[in-house]
């Protein structure tokens, strides 16, 4: 495990090899390390958070941004879009684990599991 997430909280989606240290702000993918603005770092861990529940874009526009979406507004799209290329390979073709429910928002699809790992 990498120095930045051995000191934990830590959200794990451990079939997709994604580690989310909630005291750091550190992610990473796969054992390397993946840069994300703080808009891509709140929208990870919110759909992290609560995997296999549909988030709605008014949610997540009022927890991002603190106001409601209006139906024309692409910007969650945006950077949910912007962040499946951060972390799902081949997301434009068929996302695995941001998946888009259309009319509604966007689900994290895999299991995740928060564990506490003592600094070192």
């Amino acid at each position: 495990i990498p120095l930045a997430i051995a000191a934990m909280p830590v959200l794990l989606a451990a079939g997709f090899g994604i580690a989310m240290n909630l005291r750091t702000g550190a992610v990473v993918l796969l054992g390397a390390y993946v840069a994300l603005t703080e808009t891509e770092y709140n929208l990870l861990e919110m759909l992290l958070k609560s995997p296999q529940r549909v988030i709605s874009r008014d949610e997540m526009m009022q927890k991002l941004r603190g106001h409601e979406w209006a139906p024309l507004d692409r910007g969650v799209d945006g950077h949910v879009a912007r962040l499946r290329s951060k972390i799902e390979p081949k997301a434009e073709e068929a996302p695995r684990l941001i998946k888009s429910v259309r009319g509604v928002g966007y689900v994290f699809a895999g299991e995740v599991v928060r564990v506490n790992i003592a600094d070192e």
